[in-house]
């Protein structure tokens, strides 16, 4: 499971996890992207793993305590007059340009 992002201000991140890391193993149980949060239910915060790495090419074993996870919220908000870049990111982002591709086909 490759760890795609990571904040830098993160428990994650102070622990040694890092954008880019694949995670193998988790107390020695191999991990995939499907079971990892079935392999958590049986810890909770304050619980210290050994997780197995894989780091630019190099297997690593590292240990780390686990925290509540934290519950960000975000908002996003329609800007009054977006860019051009601004929109494309907007419409990319709602699936709005294969929509409009496939009104002009039925227009033509």
């Amino acid at each position: 499971t490759k760890i795609p992002n990571i904040m830098q201000d993160s428990p994650a991140y102070a622990s040694g996890l890092d954008m880019d890391d694949i995670l193998v193993a988790l107390d020695g149980n191999r991990v995939h992207q499907k079971n990892l949060d079935f392999l958590l239910k049986n810890y909770q915060a304050g619980d210290v793993v050994n997780l197995t790495i894989f780091r630019r090419e190099k297997l690593q074993e590292i240990q780390i305590k686990l925290t509540k996870a934290k519950n960000d919220k975000f908002k996003i908000e329609k800007v009054d007059d977006p860019t051009k870049l601004q929109e494309e990111i907007r419409k990319s982002w709602l699936n709005e340009k294969e929509k409009d591709e496939e009104e002009k086909e039925h227009m033509e």
